[in-house]
Order: structure tokens, then C-alpha cells, then sequence
């Protein structure tokens, strides 16, 4: 891909990205420009011409990106009078609000499928419209999506529609959070989000790709800025594992800031640095690392995050305290011994 004269990008070019790697994770420092290059990479794509991209009025910036599938390869150049838009991507920003509405007609510019990535006021599918609408009107739509849910989250048991001759709402099953049905007022904020998400990429996709039965037969280009964004990092490594899982003929193309997502990357996966300085403005480099072999400490001091320190701020460096265990249950085990090593030499002086 080669980029010039966006933002903060005076030119840019990557290459010799693996073909066959599914994720692309993007890291960097805040304001290192992590956005500004998934937005060039999504431009390259579909065009700066596209409605929803109000930040592409540049008329000197330039985009051109190389995509290939087994079949052929193909040079998208925004300065060729002949550009085609790649039509199989969706990309998010770091705001990711559902819309109020059904299927998302109202406003075109602020649902297209790259709108969330450019416009902080872009809204995604209502997740809950749309199951309440396709169990109405195409079953199996609505079986798909609601045991897609249920696979991803273990403690959502069961997803219910409760109907009234006026309206219908979604009740959800989840043991660990109430013994009665709830309603998504009662579900945390990130698992609002994470399945609103997760929705809006099955209702954009299956707009144009049919599936039978079975999800796994999606294959577009993917983007998420700030992958990672308030969860847990049990949850990061799990979220990986479920699109990975249940898309795996999508390329997912994230930024993020979280060492525990670049610990859990699927083999084959491809890390880009972004970096930037007053002279160079932003560059983005491919990091040759191998992180499979590596835990949180050497992680986190590789060029992957830069930690030039990893002891604690309370740490007394005149002390030799200083814990290298690999797991807590080590440093408990080995106080325990420790403490039963005191008591035996108090017992036999």
C-alpha cells in the first residue's frame, strides 16, 4: 500500500504483507497515527469519493493498495481515472453506537460500511431491530445470528423474543446476571458492544454474500480501530479466538495498544508499528518478531511496545525482593516454602 499527503502521512508505503495472514494488527503510541493509516488503507479501497468520508476532501492525497485472493491480484490507484471501489470491507472506529432504527435507511452517509472508521456521529445496526425483524421475516437469518450469540457467550443461555399485539422486545437468558429473563438495559456496556458489532458485520455482509447455514463462508476485509477497547484482558484473547473462530475467511486489519492481544495473535498473523516525528510524520513498518515463544515481560521491552522498565513504580531497588516467577501461583508456593523453611530452622536451633 502506498499513501501520500493524508493528514499527518507525507508518504507511506508498506509492503510485502504475507497473503495469507488473517490478522494485521497495528500498534503504536497515542498520536503515533494508527488511525490515519486504516483510514488510508480503507480510501485505498473504496475510493476518497465515497459520501461518508468527509476527511478525504485532500485533493492532492493519494491511495493505492494491492489486495489478491487466490484467483487474481488487483492495484487499486485512486488517481486512475478507471478506479473500481473494492465493495467486500468494513471498517469501525472507535465509537461504535447502534442506531435507534430498523435497518439503518434514514441517513446513508452515517451506515455505509466504512462510516464508523471517518465520522464520530456513524451509528451501526441495531442488533435487536434486526433479530426482532428477521424472525419475523427470514428465519434463518434469525437462527444464525441468535446461535452465534449464544456460542460466543457461554453465560447467555437463550435469546427470546416477548411479543404484544403493539410491540416486541429482546429478553435474554443469562443465569449468572438474574434467574429471569432480562432486557439489554440490564447487560454491561461491553457486551452491548461487542454484540452490536459482531451483528452489524453479519447484517453488512450477508447484504451481499450468501451463506447456507453457516457463517464461516464470509470472507471480506475487516478494520477495527482500537480492537480492544474497554475489555478485559481475558476477553481480548477471547474476542480473538471467536472471529478468528467463526470468520475465518475474513481478514480482520486492527490497531491496538493491548500486549495481551499481540500475545494471543493467530499463527500467521502480520504486526505493523505505527510511529511519528516532526521530521518523518507518520511511518508505519512491518516488525519481523516472533512472539509466539514470548511472555507479558520480553513483550512488552520488544520494539512491538518499547518499555525501556517493566518493575512496578513501588518497587525499592535496594531490595532483592523482586519477583521473576512466571505465574502468581509460583510466588505463593515458593513464599509458603519459604515461610515452613523459617519455622523448621526456629524449631531446631
Amino acid at each position: 500500500m502506498k499513501i501520500k499527503n493524508f493528514k499527518g502521512i507525507k508518504e507511506l508505503e508498506v509492503n510485502n504483507l504475507p497473503v495469507d495472514s488473517q490478522w494485521i494488527f497495528v500498534t503504536g503510541d497515542n498520536w503515533s497515527g494508527k488511525t490515519t493509516f486504516l483510514q488510508g488503507i480503507s480510501a485505498g479501497l473504496v475510493g476518497k469519493t465515497d459520501s461518508n468520508i468527509r476527511n478525504l476532501r485532500q485533493e492532492n492525497a493519494q491511495f493505492e493498495v494491492e489486495y489478491t485472493n487466490d484467483q487474481r491480484s488487483e492495484i487499486n490507484d485512486t488517481n486512475d481515472p478507471n478506479f473500481s471501489p473494492f465493495d467486500n470491507i468494513i471498517a469501525y472506529g472507535a465509537s461504535r453506537k447502534p442506531s435507534k432504527g430498523e435497518m439503518l435507511e434514514e441517513d446513508q452517509t452515517r451506515v455505509s460500511p466504512t462510516a464508523s472508521l471517518f465520522r464520530e456521529d456513524a451509528v451501526l445496526n441495531n442488533v435487536e431491530k434486526i433479530l426482532i425483524l428477521w424472525e419475523k421475516e427470514d428465519k434463518k437469518k434469525y437462527i444464525m445470528l441468535k446461535k452465534l450469540f449464544i456460542d460466543i457467550f457461554p453465560e447467555l443461555k437463550d435469546i427470546k423474543i416477548q411479543k404484544t399485539s403493539e410491540w416486541s422486545v429482546i429478553q435474554y437468558n443469562i443465569p449468572s446476571l438474574s434467574k429471569d429473563l432480562i432486557t439489554s438495559e440490564y447487560i454491561t456496556w461491553w457486551l452491548n458492544s461487542i454484540m452490536t458489532m459482531i451483528g452489524d458485520i453479519i447484517v453488512k455482509l450477508l447484504k451481499n454474500q450468501n451463506v447456507e447455514n453457516n457463517l464461516s463462508g464470509l470472507s471480506w476485509i475487516v478494520i477495527i480501530d482500537e480492537f480492544d477497547a474497554h475489555l478485559h484482558p481475558k476477553f481480548q484473547k477471547k474476542f480473538i479466538e471467536i472471529l478468528t473462530k467463526n470468520f475465518p475467511n475474513i481478514q480482520f486489519v486492527v490497531s491496538t495498544y493491548s500486549p495481551i492481544t499481540i500475545l494471543w495473535a493467530p499463527k500467521k498473523s502480520t504486526i505493523l508499528k505505527a510511529d511519528k516525528t516532526v521530521k518523518e510524520w507518520i511511518t508505519v513498518e512491518k516488525l519481523d518478531i516472533d512472539v509466539k515463544n514470548l511472555l507479558p515481560n520480553s513483550l512488552l521491552t520488544s520494539p512491538i511496545f518499547d518499555f525501556e522498565s517493566i518493575t512496578s513504580n513501588q518497587f525499592d531497588k535496594n531490595s532483592d525482593d523482586l519477583s521473576t516467577e512466571d505465574y502468581f501461583s509460583e510466588i505463593e508456593f515458593d513464599k509458603q516454602i519459604e515461610e515452613r523453611l523459617k519455622q523448621f530452622v526456629k524449631r531446631n536451633r
